[in-house]
């Protein structure tokens, strides 16, 4: 099994609408092709999990990057495992916001606080995930 992270810029001119539509075609998809993971915006940058049998994942992370909607994709995980660190999410998604003191905050596509990162996440994951509300 394969695990890819990147991170990348969203294009000028990307909509809440843009977001929504990435989020639930990659739901169709992902469901449909065994992929786990979690998509991060904080209306600047993307920050995505994939993970699932490694042709699969590769395949799709080739039409992740050629997407027109970002930019300036780097790949900061590329990892082999045994075990999938989003099990129960054909693609979660988490948004940014701002929150009291200026400081940002994950939130679903709802506003609420995002859904807690799974128990069992590996540390490093866990790490980028909470600390990329700081990136702009």
């Amino acid at each position: 099994m394969r695990r890819l992270l990147y991170v990348s810029a969203a294009r000028d001119g990307l909509r809440e609408s843009d977001v929504k539509d990435i989020v639930a075609t990659a739901q169709r998809f992902n469901a449909s092709s065994s992929v786990t993971g979690l998509l991060a915006f904080n209306g600047v940058n993307f920050m995505q999990a994939i993970e699932g049998e490694e042709d699969a994942v590769l395949d799709l992370f080739a039409k992740i990057a050629a997407d027109a909607r970002h930019r300036s994709v780097v790949m900061l995980i590329n990892e082999r495992v045994s075990e999938r660190g989003f099990p129960d999410w054909s693609m979660m998604y988490a948004r940014a916001a701002r929150a009291s003191g200026d400081r940002r905050r994950l939130l679903d596509r709802n506003g609420l606080p995002a859904a807690a990162l799974p128990p069992d996440l590996p540390d490093h994951l866990f790490q980028l995930f909470t600390s990329f509300n700081t990136l702009n």
